[in-house]
């Protein structure tokens, strides 16, 4: 009789054939069946062909195939949830589908710190294992091979041998890892570094990986290692995106979301301090703007190192940094770290062949609810500019009636600049200089008017918008003007702004010329603080040495007292 499987194959529909292992061959038989008077099967003819080659690689066709589909749903995960560290995890459940050997698996990637630390993990205690950090010279972390290797159970007791006891107490008591028969190893590398490891392991066997497992681990190592390019190159353009280039400190954008966090969470318990540093201005005159930004990163460095663990240091821009306090008991907290800022500003500050000595002014607001980040941080700008107008190096708290006093230096300002491009809010008095001897006018003083404030406002207005160099040129043509029609000298107050732009002396003889005034009938008046021995005043000595060279008289006065 006809054995059972050959019975049954014949039984089939089509062509039939059977299939015998023979070893690791696979022997295909066709057969056909001769029929005897009663249609009875006489005989069987059978053909065997070794299908060997061709069963393999339909069966490493399907094994690819479902790589190709396992990781193809990885990457629409990612598409839609966007790319993060579950990454990892993904990878490591698609390599575990793909790989039926694969019972187990973890990935470890090397951090900041120059260890290798779990980041994902199937069948063993993740969290367990974040405990657990692997030096690169440690032989758990499997660094000495480039390629996907497997480990045997043996391997993997010498490894744990050498691992102190309590990370070897923690590894064994995350999952079944006493168990292990086979790991399956390959790293995962990132501009030519090994900057990860993926670990699948099987219960079973030693040799349960074949060389086909070897390829397919060795390919998702491959996705993992362009998805961490990725990753890396997305957290360099966000660590762009919130941070300055120059000191790599928070910028606004980042400082303003994690202010309104922090008002989210905490409401009263925070304060914002607002710093802008005095004395850079200098700095950028005399060294250029390299040497300006050394300055800058220096107290950048100093604010960071000043502050508690908590807080948050952040650079607005130019010379301006804000501070996000949290967590805060009480206001006299706010203004002990306030005065920490203030100390280490102060502290000497070397520029190339240089010792600068700058400080800073700190405005402090502390947080109410309801209020909005941009609030929150207009009022510390307040108070800052409170502490700047008491004298700078200090700090001040915002204050209520701070805002009504913006609203109108808002309002000043605004007609002020309309004023400067031709408005008639601007005008000028003249002050006779009488000759005692005589009794008779030799000279008018220009006496600055402005239809809106005093000259005891109107210059500390300008001078803290800069507008000085504007305003004193208007105040300059026109008593050139006017000198024209009465012919007597006429005298004109500078400011110490003026006197130290290197283009003043330039200008000045360029409105005596276009207005005729002779530079003998001009006397400009500075104050003697202009002319103080440090390096701005020498570059106001100079400027004065180039007007008197052009015939311009020069007497010392307080200007914008008239």
């Amino acid at each position: 009789g006809l054995s059972l499987p050959v019975a049954e194959a014949l039984a089939q529909p089509g062509r039939p054939r059977l299939h015998i292992l023979r070893g690791k061959e696979v022997v295909e038989w066709h057969l056909l069946a001769v029929p005897g008077p009663g249609q009875e099967v006489l005989e069987v003819l059978a053909l065997g062909l070794d299908v060997t080659e061709r069963e393999e690689a339909q069966a490493r066709e399907s094994r690819w195939s479902t790589f190709r589909k396992n990781l193809l749903r990885v990457y629409e995960t990612l598409m839609a949830e966007g790319l993060s560290d579950s990454i990892f995890g993904l990878i490591l459940e698609a390599a575990l589908d793909t790989i039926p050997a694969a019972q187990a698996g973890s990935v470890t990637v090397l951090m900041e710190d120059g260890c290798y630390h779990f980041v994902a993990a199937k069948g063993y205690d993740l969290e367990a294992l974040r405990q657990v950090c692997l030096h690169p010279e440690e032989p758990l972390s499997l660094t000495g091979h480039s390629e996907a290797q497997v480990f045997t159970w043996k391997d993997l007791e010498r490894f744990n041998a050498r691992l102190d006891e309590k990370r070897r107490r923690v590894m064994e008591e995350a999952g079944r890892v006493k168990e292990i028969q086979a790991i399956l190893s390959v790293p995962v590398y990132l501009a030519g570094e090994r900057k990860a490891f993926l670990y699948l392991d099987n219960f079973e066997r030693e040799d349960a990986f074949t060389p086909l497992d070897r390829e397919l681990a060795q390919a998702f190592a491959s996705q993992l290692g362009l998805l961490l390019r990725r990753l890396e190159l997305e957290g360099r353009l966000q660590h762009l995106a919130y941070h300055d280039p120059l000191t790599g400190l928070p910028n606004r954008l980042f400082f303003l979301e994690k202010l309104a966090q922090a008002l989210r969470e905490e409401g009263r318990n925070l304060a914002v301090l607002y710093l802008d540093l005095d004395g850079l201005k200098l700095v950028n005159d005399l060294e250029g703007h390299a040497a300006g930004d050394e300055v800058i990163r220096v107290m950048a460095a100093r604010f960071r190192a000043a502050l508690r663990p908590r807080d948050l240091v952040a650079r607005q821009g130019g010379d301006e940094f804000l501070v996000l306090l949290t967590g805060l008991r009480e206001a006299k907290e706010a203004v002990a770290v306030a005065e920490r800022l203030l100390e280490v500003a102060r502290l000497p500050c070397p520029v190339g062949e240089r010792v600068y000595h700058l400080s800073t002014s700190v405005g402090i607001a502390l947080g109410e609810p309801g209020l909005s980040p941009g609030e929150l941080l207009q009022r510390a700008d307040l108070a800052l500019y409170r502490a700047k107008g008491e004298g700078k190096d200090r700090l001040a708290f915002f204050e209520l009636h701070l805002q009504e006093a913006l609203r109108r230096e808002i309002h000043l300002l605004e007609a002020l600049r309309e004023d400067l491009e031709g408005g008639e809010g601007l005008w000028l008095v003249y002050q006779p200089i009488v000759d005692l001897a005589t009794g008779r006018s030799v000279a008018l003083e220009a006496l600055l008017r402005w239809r809106l404030a005093p000259p005891s406002e109107l210059v500390p207005l300008a001078e803290r918008h800069r507008l000085m160099g504007q305003l004193g040129q208007w105040v300059l043509r026109h008593a050139c003007e006017e000198q024209r029609r009465h012919g007597l000298r006429v005298h004109v107050n500078v400011s110490p702004q003026e006197l130290l732009d290197p283009t003043y002396a330039f200008r000045v003889a360029e409105v005596l010329e276009e207005t005729g005034c002779p530079p003998d009938r001009l006397v400009l008046e500075v104050t003697e603080s202009s002319l103080i021995p440090d390096e701005r005043g020498r570059d106001a000595t100079r400027a004065l040495e180039a007007l008197r060279n052009l015939g311009v008289g020069i007497y010392l006065d307080d200007f914008g007292s008239g």
